[in-house]
Order: C-alpha cells, then sequence, then structure tokens
C-alpha cells in the first residue's frame, strides 16, 4: 500500500532502479525527499510500490537536473 510506504526514512528509488534518497516529510500530497543534492519536493502521484520497494516515477537524472536549475547561482 502507497499510504503505508510513504513515510519519513523511507529509501525511494527512481524509476530505473537507481537509489533516488529518502523522504524527509509526507505533508499531506506532498513528499519530500533528501537526495544528494538536497531536498526536493514531489507529489504523491508520482509515487508507487513497484515488487515491495517504494519507486518514484521520474529518473534520477531529471530531479538532479531540476536540482541544478533551481540552485541559487553564486
Amino acid at each position: 500500500c502507497l499510504d503505508a510506504a510513504l513515510v519519513a526514512g523511507a529509501a525511494v528509488a527512481d524509476n530505473a532502479g537507481a537509489a533516488l534518497g529518502t523522504i524527509d516529510k509526507v505533508d499531506g500530497d506532498n513528499v519530500v525527499l533528501t537526495t544528494e543534492k538536497g531536498p526536493v519536493a514531489l507529489t504523491r502521484k508520482y509515487f508507487t510500490v513497484n515488487n515491495g520497494a517504494l519507486t518514484a516515477l521520474v529518473t534520477k537524472d531529471q530531479v538532479m537536473a531540476a536540482l541544478s536549475a533551481a540552485a541559487p547561482k553564486s
């Protein structure tokens, strides 16, 4: 069940099976992941349970590209 899997501390893989990060918090339909490049928020619709593993319906590359684009330029 997705609701049972979406809990703080749960590991999340991307849709290719690569480790994406862990859930920091769940606030309603918003899920905040802690990744190697920092936190990212996704909505609940981007998650599923696949073969018992919590999976994000995005690739790690997509998440990292979004974080890079949102990062402040120094």
